[in-house]
């Protein structure tokens, strides 16, 4: 297919995957759907898009010093500010309703940060499974805030509206992930040699027809399981309520007649034993569950403050699939692991094919990879790999090694002295 039309459908999945907050603007902020307002919405997405991709696009094509990037990145990802201000600007001039800074003005700042990542990128990363996700909560919370409004009609509008959408982005989704598989097969041959394996196309066709199958079967079920969806947080909130009522602290009542006059007193129980054990053991469990994952969690934290001041590093995206090292499938048990991890190293060390030695301590590098704090997923590709590896180890070399692995696994390229001498030394130095 043409690569520009596949790139305008991942652009267009993004846009409708905001569409739950225009539904909200309308429902919320409006009190009815107008028709109208849908188009002005999407201008106002597109325009913040755009200004993102514009802010990306000249912090990639830039020179700058190493002294000044890091303050141009930051620049580039405030710059959110301005028609962010222009945005709230003409609301106010226009005396429009201030919902729209609680509803429009969020997707807005999404569609910025997404036109700023999008330049350089291929369609199979513009639209991936996290935009699926942002549309499904978005929604699942639009639907909880419309149920409160207690005007059947406004809701049940809205969940229709939002099944139609869902379902033709579901369908877009099937078209670029079928496109995807087979641009990820093909670049698996190296030298020129794009020969699908059998049964690809078929397995493709079962899986839009299967996604086809959970659309029509989503629409006949929508409302039913929506109301269901709500029922059961209502139910699982007047539980908790419950427990609180009848386990917190009540105030008895004693009738005592004295000699001054008073008639009696309140006091208060102090009856609240098993609220008070539940919360016990949640915290008890919070805690477990912080230590046994704070390499993680630090992980998230470092990496969601660090981009703010670090460089998109963009690699050609290659997908990982190496039938030398064959590692992937082993990563998620311990002692196969540190098998994998003793056989790749012997292999590295003996071996005299510079290829595949290149190769060996590739599958050494994802190793180390995979006991850091961000580890490799069977479905990421090379590029991947490599902004894993820089979160991961502060080395920006990997992006190097990461580059030269692509020309060595998919170009035949036969790597020199220098690329493997420096592989070595960043395999001892990741231990």
């Amino acid at each position: 297919m043409n690569p520009r039309f596949l790139k305008g459908t991942a652009v267009l999945c993004r846009m409708l995957a905001l569409f739950p907050f225009a539904v909200l603007t309308e429902a919320a902020g409006v009190g009815k759907y107008i028709w109208w307002h849908y188009p002005v919405f999407f201008a106002v997405m597109i325009l913040f898009y755009a200004v993102g991709f514009l802010a990306g696009k000249i912090i990639a094509v830039a020179h700058f010093s190493k002294a000044v990037r890091p303050f141009a990145v930051f620049s580039s990802r405030a710059a959110v500010l301005l028609p962010a201000a222009v945005f709230i600007i003409l609301t106010h001039s226009l005396e429009l309703s201030s919902m729209l800074y609680l509803y429009v003005l969020p997707a807005a700042l999404i569609a910025y940060y997404s036109g700023y990542r999008a330049y350089g990128r291929e369609y199979g990363d513009l639209f991936s499974m996290g935009w699926l996700g942002l549309f499904f909560v978005s929604a699942v919370v639009s639907c909880i805030i419309l149920n409160f409004s207690n005007i059947p009609e406004i809701y049940s509008a809205a969940v229709k509206q939002m099944c139609v959408v869902f379902g033709l982005i579901t369908v877009l989704a099937s078209l670029l992930a079928n496109q995807t598989n087979i641009d990820q097969r093909t670049r698996q041959r190296s030298a020129g040699k794009s020969v699908l394996p059998n049964g690809l196309r078929g397995y493709n066709a079962m899986l839009i027809g299967g996604i086809s199958a959970a659309i029509v079967a989503l629409f006949l079920t929508a409302k039913p399981l929506a109301a269901l969806i709500v029922k059961g947080i209502a139910a699982l909130l007047g539980v908790i309520l419950a427990l609180i009522r009848d386990y917190g602290s009540e105030m008895e009542y004693s009738p005592d007649i004295e000699n001054n006059g008073a008639v009696g007193e309140f006091t208060e129980s102090a009856d609240n034993s098993f609220f008070t054990i539940l919360w016990l053991l949640f915290m008890v469990l919070a805690l477990i569950m912080i230590i046994r994952f704070r390499r993680q969690i630090l992980g998230f934290l470092k990496e969601l403050f660090a981009p703010l001041f670090r460089e998109s590093r963009l690699e050609a995206p290659q997908p990982f699939a190496d039938e030398i090292t064959d590692t992937m499938s082993k990563f998620d048990f311990a002692r196969s692991q540190r098998r994998t991890e003793q056989r790749l190293l012997r292999q590295f060390k003996k071996e005299s094919d510079p290829r595949k030695k290149f190769r060996f301590g590739y599958g050494l590098f994802m190793l180390r990879l995979s006991r850091s704090a961000f580890p490799p997923l069977p479905a990421d590709t090379t590029s991947v790999h490599s902004q894993k590896g820089i979160s991961a180890f502060r080395r920006e070399e990997i992006a190097d090694i990461v580059s030269v692995y692509n020309e060595v696994r998919y170009g035949d390229k036969i790597p020199s002295p220098e690329h493997l001498e420096a592989q070595r030394r960043l395999i001892e130095e990741l231990r």
